[in-house]
């Protein structure tokens, strides 16, 4: 369950859940930058870069702050690849 996972409040989990994804597995299968599209598309206003390092953090099993430069770097670019 999305509950059981770090870096995700209760906020974060309701719109994973809006978007018919509700579980570590569905979010593992779109990975943490395609999630991240979904979410600031459904919620433009709302989501802010913190949302993808939050993904990032859940499918990590570590807290979004730590989180590696290197690997926030690697997920900039993925984002910018479209």
């Amino acid at each position: 369950m999305l509950k059981d996972l770090k870096s995700l409040g209760p906020q974060a989990i309701a719109w994973l859940n809006s978007l018919g994804i509700y579980s570590e597995a569905d979010l593992r299968a779109l990975g943490p930058v395609a999630a991240y599209r979904q979410l600031k598309l459904a919620y433009p206003d709302r989501v802010t870069r913190n949302a993808l390092w939050s993904l990032a953090g859940a499918l990590a099993g570590v807290d979004w702050r730590a989180l590696p430069p290197e690997y926030k770097a690697e997920l900039l670019a993925e984002l910018e690849q479209g």
